[in-house]
C-alpha cells in the first residue's frame, strides 16, 4: 500500500496492515496522532510481535512483485530504509512491534492490526479495514484507527509470496510481515 503523507508523518498502513501506522522512516520522537484517544474502540488483536528496530541498509530497493494476499496473523520481522550503494548503515531511530492478521472472502480482504510505536504515548495503536490489490499495488481503507481521524485510504507497493509479505513505503522504506504458523 502507498502510505500518504499527512501532517508531515508517512503512515504506512500495513495492511495495516499496513499497519498502516505512525511514521514510517522517521526518527522523531513527538506525538504523531491526533485526537488525544487511546481507548481500544478499534479491537483487540493480540499483540505477539517483538520490537524491531528500522535498519539503514546501503543497497537499492528491490522491486514490489504484486502477489495474492494469503490469509494470517502476520508479525513485523524487518524495517529497512534502503539508502542506495555506499549510502549510511545502521539504526535510523524507528523501532515497532506489529501483528496484523488478514482475512480474506471472495475478491476482497479485511485487516485488523495490532502495533506499539516507541516515539508515541498511547501504549498501544489498533486498526481495522479492508484491503484491494492492483498488480503490485496495495490499498489499504482504514475504517477504525486509535488516536487518529478516519476514514484513511493509503496505498502502496507490495510483495505477497506465500508467508512473507514486504510493504514498500517512500522514499526506499519497506516492511516485512512473516505469516505465523
Amino acid at each position: 500500500m502507498r502510505a500518504l503523507r499527512r501532517h508531515g508523518c508517512r503512515s504506512v498502513a500495513g495492511l495495516v496492515l499496513l499497519g498502516i501506522v505512525g511514521c514510517q522512516g522517521s526518527s522523531s520522537r513527538e506525538h504523531k496522532g491526533r485526537l488525544g484517544d487511546c481507548s481500544e474502540r478499534c479491537g483487540r488483536l493480540p499483540q505477539i510481535a517483538k520490537t524491531v528496530a528500522e535498519m539503514r541498509v546501503p543497497a537499492s530497493a528491490p522491486p514490489p512483485h504484486g502477489g495474492p494476499l494469503t490469509p494470517g496473523t502476520y508479525v513485523v520481522t524487518e524495517m529497512t530504509a534502503y539508502t542506495g550503494p555506499g549510502g549510511a548503515i545502521g539504526r535510523t531511530g524507528l523501532e515497532r512491534a506489529w501483528t496484523m492478521r488478514i482475512t480474506t472472502s471472495g475478491s476482497g480482504a479485511s485487516f485488523e492490526s495490532s502495533y506499539i510505536h516507541l516515539a508515541d504515548p498511547c501504549p498501544e495503536y489498533h486498526q481495522t479495514g479492508t484491503l484491494t490489490t492492483s498488480g503490485s499495488t496495495l490499498k489499504a481503507s482504514v475504517s477504525c484507527w486509535t488516536d487518529h481521524p478516519i476514514p484513511q485510504d493509503f496505498t502502496e507497493a507490495y510483495t505477497a509470496d506465500g508467508d512473507t509479505l514486504l510493504v514498500f513505503g517512500e522514499p526506499s522504506h519497506t516492511i516485512k510481515f512473516i505469516r505465523q504458523p
